[in-house]
């Protein structure tokens, strides 16, 4: 397939190598365009963005990402966000216990800790300490009758580990237990349905893989799973009745709206919906995920020592991420910073993220600069 990789499209390919959308990835040029137009309406004292709906047009754009219905689809503020609403309103019980791993980012750590307050108990997995990554054996070997949720990320934040959904849902069927994912690091980058993920909930932000803007984000939750949880925020955004706001009749929606509680960030979410549309369902994510392994593998071949020092994961096992394994990632990440390549370091990780807007060239450059910055 062919990607349109035009600087008029993608800005960030004037300035240099931009390989760290895993971070914070480029803003899609057409989809800051269209932030602008939602924002100048509103500078113009202009209502009609409310008539527009782009949080609706988001919702029915990711419910085709997640091959789901757009009421399971909430517009959110980040992945915290959206982690946090399900924590804080889980009917906790004393000694419940949430099931997760020692190396999650903090999106999908301090909410289930909060959820100790209320009596739930937290138990991690302990990964592999260089590749951070395990197996459903280990995740098996914690469960037990108080076990509620398990709450886990698709991809591994630092070394790009990536589970197997299918798989680790066929346990959690088993026990029947609350599958709860964090999908920043997964969400357009790896195919996901989320009816055969079996997950009760999946967040993401909308800034990284989905080439949103900052401050944009998605949850997906089952109606099922709606109906466990209890109401953390309530505003007009969360009852039935709208606009009628001297209605207080308490009504909340039971749909994906359940979780919206108050007026959202139009700009924002027309942002990410032409993200969406233009890119991530335009070229499909199939495509998408195999072009993110070809560049990958490209800058693998131009670089022997990149590929000594990667983490080198089964193809069921591999995301977005590229990770090198060093003692020191900091003065390679310098070195390629000073040639105007962009990489983000994390821990013991240099980890490597080319999007569909990279080209071979660039990943060409990058291998052999890799060439004289890795050690051995």
């Amino acid at each position: 397939m062919n990607f349109n990789r035009d600087p008029a499209l993608y800005p960030v390919n004037r300035e240099g190598i931009f390989l760290a959308s895993c971070a914070v990835a480029p803003l899609y040029a057409p989809a800051m365009d269209a932030a602008r137009s939602i924002l100048e309406l509103q500078s113009r004292g202009d209502f009609s963005y409310f008539e527009q709906n782009p949080v609706e047009k988001l919702k029915e754009k990711a419910a085709l990402l997640l091959c789901t219905e757009s009421s399971n689809i909430s517009f959110m503020k980040n992945t915290t966000e959206g982690l946090s609403l399900i924590a804080a309103g889980y009917p906790w019980k004393e000694g419940d216990e949430i099931i997760s791993t020692s190396v999650e980012y903090p999106a999908n750590h301090y909410p289930w800790r909060v959820a100790e307050k209320k009596g739930a108990v937290l138990k991690e997995i302990k990964p592999d300490p260089q590749s951070h990554s395990w197996d459903l054996e280990q995740l098996e070997s914690l469960i037990s009758s108080r076990s509620r949720v398990v709450a886990l990320s698709q991809v591994q934040f630092t070394s790009g580990f990536a589970i197997n959904l299918e798989e680790l849902s066929r346990i959690t069927r088993k026990y029947g237990l609350d599958l709860i994912i964090d999908a920043a690091q997964s969400l357009g980058a790896l195919p996901l349905d989320a009816g055969r993920s079996g997950a009760a909930a999946i967040a993401a932000s909308g800034w990284k893989w989905l080439l949103g803007p900052a401050g944009s984000g998605l949850l997906y939750t089952t109606p099922e799973f709606r109906k466990k949880l209890s109401l953390v925020f309530a505003g007009a955004e969360t009852m039935r009745q709208g606009a009628d706001y001297l209605n207080h009749s308490w009504d909340p929606h039971e749909s994906g709206k359940f979780f919206e509680y108050s007026t959202p960030h139009f700009a924002l979410a027309a942002a990410l919906q032409t993200s969406l549309s233009e890119v991530t369902l335009h070229y499909g994510v199939p495509a998408i995920n195999k072009e993110l392994l070809r560049l990958q593998d490209r800058l693998l071949e131009g670089s022997p020592r990149a590929r000594k020092h990667a983490l080198l994961f089964p193809p069921e096992a591999r995301s977005g991420i590229l990770a090198l394994y060093l003692e020191d990632p900091a003065p390679v990440a310098q070195g390629l910073k000073a040639a105007g390549i962009v990489v983000r370091e994390r821990s013991h990780f240099l980890r490597i993220s080319p999007h569909i807007f990279n080209s071979d060239e660039q990943m060409d450059h990058t291998a052999r600069l890799l060439e004289e910055l890795l050690p051995d």
